[in-house]
């Protein structure tokens, strides 16, 4: 009992900080690209969603539920990497390290989409809870290198 609500509270710690995360650091430009802001904004928020709850469905039985909110995740994962390749990249000046950067944890955001998708054995592998905690971190660096990849563009 102490271990369900243990892990309950760290889950909404995590979430707490991960949506806090999702906020753009960004300055205040009137120049800035304010739709590609908004969809940017949306796009972290869908992806910490879709997160979530494949984390939250590892307790359930219902094997429907949890392939459903993988293939959410997968999905949103693809479009929020694509993004910052198609739309971020291309509206905003980009120095060479932040490119590097942003190629680099693609990279390791692709593993994760390698490991767990439609291609992959089993996405419920018994490793999926860890890859879940790095793909976490590698998010909170991808928000990181988009904000810096806005602020020296603006």
């Amino acid at each position: 009992m102490q271990l369900e609500s243990s892990t309950a509270q760290h889950n909404t710690h995590v979430s707490t900080y991960l949506y806090a995360k999702s906020a753009l650091r960004v300055p205040n430009n009137p120049a800035t690209h304010t739709t590609t802001l908004r969809d940017l904004a949306r796009s972290r928020c869908l992806v910490l969603r879709d997160l979530l709850r494949v984390k939250s469905s590892l307790d359930s039985a219902d094997e429907t539920a949890q392939t459903a909110a993988m293939k959410r995740l997968l999905e949103s994962l693809t479009d929020h990497i694509s993004f910052g390749h198609f739309r971020l990249l291309r509206e905003y000046q980009q120095e060479t390290h932040l490119l590097a950067a942003m190629a680099s944890n693609t990279d390791q955001l692709l593993v994760f989409l390698d490991a767990h998708g439609a291609d992959s054995q089993a996405p419920y592998s018994s490793r999926l809870a860890s890859d879940l905690e790095a793909l976490a971190w590698h998010l909170e660096a991808r928000f990181d290198i988009e904000d810096d990849v806005i602020s020296s563009g603006c």
